[in-house]
């Protein structure tokens, strides 16, 4: 698995949906700055405004004449200002009472000086009517329509960052699940040296490193079914050749029976051709018990707790009785320190069923067996001590037993090691067994 903090890509969805949300409002208020500063600075300077009303009072000025309005035509006067959609006229009298007022969608009649207001001389602009010349003011407001504008295009700015920045977001994700997919199927069309790239720290980046985990585990099972496969071939070809010497041998001597008239030599030839049976059926169970034990994927495990001293003293009993009753002197030394020990008495019977057979063949009667237990890194341990009888065979040529041996003590989770040492002109066979400790023991 890579070293990296993960980070949910849900929560990297949400954090950036507010990213996004706080990116939008903060676009819209620029845009409403800078569209509020530009009308205010340009829209609305002085120049400019005094250009728009010159026109405004132009066009009203034309439309009084065009018309020959009089100064009390007012409902005319109303629908040129909602023509303009952006005007405000007021007509004063000749003594500068405000007598009309409009916007195009309501209006106002005074008489008599009744409204109040009074024309301000720098504002007023002189119209000719038909009946006489008036003086009239009008205010233009259009800069109020680009105030909206400016608005609307705040909310445009802000919807497309927003929009932007989530289909950027959402193609980095599509781009990373496509290159997933893309690598993925490489290792489904058996391209197991392919690793998949993908680095991020959410569940894609979790998928990738499965997909690599799973990559490299199919790597191992190939190799380990490859070495398995070689190792049976040697094994076969091993097993072959040993089935095949006594073989040969138990054919020979049957048909040197079928000539043969004394008795005696009847016997004896019947004696080797038992001798080579038993040793082709001892070759063929221990083909059986390796098989039994590498051919099937898992072994039943039922593990037990167990205190170490007492269960040891009575395990270890048992097998140093069975030796002592074929002919052996044991020395059996149990443990000084006591721990819990974890292990399935079933198969640990197996392993030591293997180790007693192997003495049994191979130890000197005249020496002694040992067997002495020991805590190591905190876990019971047994090495097993015998020496080698040099007027017996060979040790069998195949190890089966010392396979059958490790391969229960690893599923066991402890360990098996053997090995010929030298101690003074003696050969001798070392057999040790490292068992697991519970974990009630820290």
């Amino acid at each position: 698995m890579w070293n990296r903090k993960f980070k949910s890509l849900q929560l990297k969805i949400m954090l950036f949906g507010v990213f996004c949300v706080i990116m939008g409002v903060a676009l819209y208020f620029l845009v409403q700055l800078c569209g509020e500063r530009y009308i205010e600075k340009v829209y609305m300077s002085e120049e400019k405004a005094g250009k728009r009303m010159e026109r405004l009072v132009n066009r009203y000025s034309s439309y009084v004449t065009k018309k020959h309005l009089n100064s009390d035509d007012y409902e005319e006067m109303k629908q040129w200002c909602k023509r303009q959609d952006n005007a405000y006229l007021m007509v004063f009298d000749g003594e500068g009472n405000l007598v009309f007022e409009t916007d195009g969608t309501m209006s106002s009649v005074y008489q008599n000086g009744e409204s109040g207001s009074i024309a301000d001389p720098s504002d007023v602009y002189t119209v000719s009517f038909a009946d006489g010349d008036y003086d009239i003011s009008l205010i233009e407001f259009s800069e109020y329509e680009y105030y909206d504008l400016v608005k609307i295009l705040g909310f445009v700015v802000a919807l497309i960052g927003i929009s932007v920045s989530l289909l950027m977001f959402s193609q980095t994700i599509i781009r990373k699940i496509t290159l997933l997919s893309k690598e993925v199927r490489e290792v489904q069309n058996g391209n197991l040296q392919k690793t998949v790239s993908i680095r991020s720290n959410d569940e894609i980046g979790q998928l990738g490193d499965a997909v690599n985990e799973m990559r490299i585990s199919i790597i191992n099972h190939y190799e380990e079914a490859e070495e398995a496969w070689k190792a049976n071939k040697e094994l076969l070809t091993s097993i072959s050749h040993d089935i095949r010497t006594p073989l040969t041998s138990l054919i020979g001597f049957s048909e040197m029976m079928d000539d043969e008239t004394d008795m005696e030599n009847m016997k004896q030839y019947a004696k080797v051709c038992r001798e080579k049976a038993y040793r082709i059926k001892e070759l063929t169970d221990q083909l059986f018990r390796y098989f039994l034990v590498y051919g099937s994927a898992e072994m039943d495990v039922c593990p037990e707790e167990y205190e170490a001293v007492t269960f040891l003293e009575q395990f270890l009993g048992e097998y140093a009785a069975i030796l002592s009753i074929s002919g052996y002197q044991v020395d059996f030394q149990n443990l000084e320190q006591t721990c819990v020990m974890k292990t399935d008495v079933t198969l640990l019977r197996r392993v030591f069923d293997n180790i007693c057979s192997n003495i049994e063949k191979y130890a000197d009667k005249k020496e002694q067996i040992g067997i002495r237990a020991y805590l190591e890194n905190g876990n019971p341990v047994i090495l097993l001590e015998n020496v080698i009888d040099e007027s017996l065979d060979a040790g069998e040529s195949t190890h089966i037993g010392v396979k059958v041996c490790r391969k229960v003590m690893n599923t066991l989770g402890g360990n098996y090691e053997s090995g010929e040492i030298t101690r003074g002109k003696q050969r001798v066979y070392q057999s040790k067994v490292t068992m697991a400790a519970s974990e009630k023991n820290t």
